[in-house]
């Protein structure tokens, strides 16, 4: 067919800022190019300004690349990442903090930011 185009997915590379006013998420696109964007139920709450990453949201974990300083408060839901209720989640931090899903299926966990950090969230092993 004339003008077919092949279709190429790309990593994500958008950039979302949060802050106390909300979030905003940056896309710059190139020439031919055009994004879909999938909301996901992960949610950064920060009084600063910390900007986001997500490298990862599917049914194996979450990773996020996290800039900026001070207390973020991540909060995952239910979603194609499980999140049970009374399970254990672990969000690899500087110091890896383990959590326990709510009745309403989310996980939350409170980090401390001093400049970039990846942080990959995950369900906890059984010991």
């Amino acid at each position: 067919m004339v003008g077919e185009r092949r279709r190429v997915l790309v990593p994500n590379r958008f950039l979302t800022t949060v802050d106390s006013a909300g979030a905003r998420t940056q896309i710059v696109l190139g020439e031919d190019e055009m994004a879909v964007l999938k909301k996901i139920p992960v949610t950064i709450r920060s009084e600063s300004p910390v900007n986001v990453i997500v490298q990862q949201y599917d049914a194996q974990g979450v990773r996020l690349v996290l800039n900026g300083r001070g207390d973020v408060l991540v909060a995952v839901r239910d979603g194609d990442f499980r999140v049970g209720p009374g399970a254990t989640y672990l969000a690899n931090a500087e110091a890896p903090e383990e959590a326990v899903a709510d009745q309403n299926r989310t996980v939350g966990f409170r980090i401390r930011l001093n400049g970039q950090l990846s942080v990959p969230i995950q369900a906890a092993r059984e010991r």
